[in-house]
């Protein structure tokens, strides 16, 4: 298939490659999402705490039944996707286009998920759109680290980071060798 592609040739392929299949994981998930709200939006039911499959249940069967895939994953997609079109719509544009890996919006959309305010969301969401393709290159925890760093400059009580951290303090003690016992932990740097 590719034996009378030179090395230059070969590079071209592998990045539109890249591009494309980031556009239709881009496609695929924003569907998902576009479904998601217009199913929802269709149903004018209120009162889901007595249905016994609700709506979003209901769709994330049918998309997974469309993609041959479990109805957990098909929720996670239209997760993504509702995310993506009602929260970051600007970085949504940007992975549309294929500038930006998923991994990046794996993190961007988890790290955010605190946000409460739209305003203080729609700042973020500008400027995730304006960095994130750079980042591509980077580790998935670097990745997060710098959502962590918007995060924490707009909406310091949106940041996860210090919630999980806490929620993992703990001090521990054994048995050692020779009579002595260890102890360790992680707490508060103070």
């Amino acid at each position: 298939m590719f034996d009378n592609l030179d090395e230059s040739e070969l590079l071209d392929v592998m990045r539109g490659a890249q591009r494309r299949e980031r556009v239709a994981i881009a496609e695929r998930l924003l569907a998902a999402g576009r479904l998601c709200q217009l199913r929802i939006r269709l149903s004018h039911t209120d009162n889901r705490e007595q249905w016994c499959i609700d709506n979003w249940e209901a769709v994330a069967a049918e998309v997974g039944a469309e993609l041959g895939i479990s109805r957990g994953r098909a929720s996670s997609q239209m997760n993504y996707g509702i995310e993506l079109l009602e929260r970051l719509p600007r970085l949504a544009a940007v992975f549309a286009a294929g500038e930006v890996d998923f991994r990046v919006i794996v993190a961007a959309v988890f790290r955010t998920g605190l946000i409460t305010d739209p305003d203080i969301m729609a700042a973020v969401d500008q400027r995730l759109a304006r960095n994130a393709p750079g980042w591509n290159r980077l580790s998935r925890d670097k990745i997060a680290e710098i959502v962590d760093w918007y995060v924490r400059a707009v909406d310091p009580d949106a940041v996860r980071a210090e919630r999980s951290a806490d929620s993992d303090r703990h001090v521990e003690v054994g048995p050692s060798r020779h009579g002595l016992a260890e102890f360790w932990g992680s707490v508060r740097a103070p």
